[in-house]
């Protein structure tokens, strides 16, 4: 974020901080299982974890009746232990899906310096992170990632509750017409993005 609020030069960068709508009850059990398939978990260890996410049942108590079982059709448990890293497990696909975007140069992820790394994402828990130009086409092909990764997940970014930071060289018009087509705010310049 430093190296965004001052960078100089004819082209301007953003950083997209992503809300994840419901994040853990939303995964699809089918998009979870053919990523540990593809990332070479063996079958026996993803037959076990599809066991341990779709056998869970709920009873709903509403007004001292009881109701249920309610059995789900897909999410992970939050309390389980092993949901964070099942999770962790269904970011990769949507890394892998940003990382063929910047191979085919469709994105451009920002360095902070000549001699460093090249980075175009970052995940935390809740909070994802996506650097690229602040260009209409790069936002549009953002917008791409995001649907194929939503719809193959379940998944759903919320618009109304993510936001883009530009870095201080990007121009006015430009800021606009990427906001326009994310469909989300720009932050404002006092944004430091500290997790919450």
């Amino acid at each position: 974020m430093h190296y965004l609020k001052r960078k100089k030069g004819k082209e301007g960068y953003m950083t997209l901080k992503l809300d994840m709508s419901k994040t853990y009850d939303r995964v699809e059990w089918a998009y979870l299982l053919a990523i540990m398939s593809k990332m070479g978990f063996h079958d026996r260890w993803v037959d076990l974890v599809l066991y341990s996410v779709s056998s869970i049942s709920y009873k709903i108590i509403n007004g001292g009746r009881e109701m249920g079982p309610i059995f789900p059709s897909r999410g992970i448990r939050q309390e389980d232990p092993l949901s964070p890293y099942l999770f962790i497990i269904c970011a990769e696909g949507l890394s892998a899906l940003i990382r063929k975007y910047e191979a085919q140069k469709w994105i451009h992820g920002i360095k902070v310096d000549r001699g460093a790394s090249m980075v175009s994402h970052m995940f935390f828990a809740y909070d994802n992170y996506l650097y690229c130009k602040a260009i209409d086409k790069e936002a549009r092909r953002v917008m791409e990632i995001l649907h194929k990764f939503e719809r193959a997940s379940g998944q759903q970014v919320n618009v109304a509750k993510s936001s883009v930071f530009f870095s201080s060289n990007t121009e006015i018009r430009k800021r606009i017409n990427v906001c326009q087509s994310l469909g989300m705010h720009e932050a404002n310049a006092q944004s430091t993005y500290v997790t919450s």
